[in-house]
């Protein structure tokens, strides 16, 4: 992958904060209104809507946007030095709706992953994942003590 050639859903490379948290946003408002559309395209204008788990939208929403998730924390810990398989931990407040007696551990869990990949700062300069993703290729990383 080229420093100028930027692949947003790539499993290399590394990911910024607020690249992270931009990625993330637009991609669930785009989830939204996709599914927003899919629903009014087959259901019209019924009354009652039906409960989410029987729209038309859940189930392409329910695979695409876990993984797009997983795929942008892979390299939001790469950016932090850390394996992206924590990216996986991501997966935890989908996972505890088949948990119900512990949903709130899993709830719990991936706010605190989220908290941490959107505060923790990326490590400066390159390291093993890759150069920092707002360094250009002529610019040297500068470093504090």
């Amino acid at each position: 992958m080229s420093p100028k050639t930027f692949y947003p859903f790539a499993l290399r490379g590394r990911l910024g904060r607020r690249r992270y948290a931009a990625y993330l946003l637009a991609w669930t408002v785009l989830i939204g209104l996709i599914g927003a559309a899919l629903d009014l395209a087959v259901l019209g204008g019924t009354e009652p809507l039906p409960p989410p788990v029987a729209r038309p939208s859940f189930v392409p929403a329910l695979l695409a946007h876990p993984l797009v998730h997983v795929a942008l924390a892979v390299r939001r810990f790469h950016d932090m030095g850390a394996n992206g398989a924590l990216g996986l931990l991501v997966l935890s407040f989908p996972l505890s709706t088949f948990a119900f007696p512990f949903a709130w551990v899993f709830a719990v869990a991936s706010l605190a992953v989220l908290g941490v990949t959107l505060a923790w700062p990326g490590d400066r300069g390159a390291n093993a994942y890759g150069t920092r993703a707002s360094l250009q290729p002529d610019e040297e990383p500068t470093h504090t003590p």
